[in-house]
This record gives C-alpha cells, structure tokens and sequence, in this order.
C-alpha cells in the first residue's frame, strides 16, 4: 500500500506446497524486519518488529496446502510493543478468513 506516493505496507496472501516452510523460506526477512518472535497463530507465525508472518496447513482441492499472510511495514510506530501488537491481531483475525474465502479448509 503506498500513501502519499511512499511504500507504507506490504500485504501477500499465498497457498504454497505443505511440504514449504513459508517462515523458513522468509526467515532472513523476517530477522531484518527485527527480533521475530513465535506466535500462537494458525499452525505457526513470527511476529517481529516491522513484520507479521503466519500459516495454516489445509486442504486446497483435495491437496494438502499450507495457506500463508505475510504483513511487512515499512515505517513502524514509535511504540514496538503495541505496533507488535497490533500486528499479531490482525494477523490473528485475517487468517482463517482469508483462508476460507481461498477455498482452503482445515
């Protein structure tokens, strides 16, 4: 997402093999956007200091999928303790809805 013509937000949703570790994949990212930490968060997440990353594992057309959000802010609140935060909720809430709406069931 751009605002004012400067990137502020990136957002991906994908369906990826079950047998890909999207957080393993991501996993230099994902220390670069700072101190990823695990999350409680569909069957695994990293929330860390400028990004949200989690999955699910189902079944995409009678395949096993792992349905993955990834969420990288560019520009970050003062506050690292809320923006995480506010990061793991909305990560939290999106998932096994986006999830449902790409078909993919548990």
């Amino acid at each position: 997402m751009d605002v004012d013509k400067r990137r502020e937000l990136t957002f991906q949703a994908s369906l990826v093999a079950a047998d890909v570790d999207p957080l393993q994949v991501k996993n230099i990212s994902l220390l670069r956007a700072g101190n990823p930490q695990k999350a409680d968060i569909g069957s695994d997440a990293r929330i860390a200091d400028n990004a949200a990353m989690a999955y699910s594992a189902c079944t995409y057309k009678g395949e096993p999928r792992r349905y993955v959000v990834e969420l990288w802010v560019h520009k970050p609140s003062a506050d690292i303790n809320e923006h995480r935060k506010d990061l793991a909720r909305f990560i939290t809430a999106y998932l096994p809805a986006a999830q449902k709406t790409a078909g993919c069931t548990s």
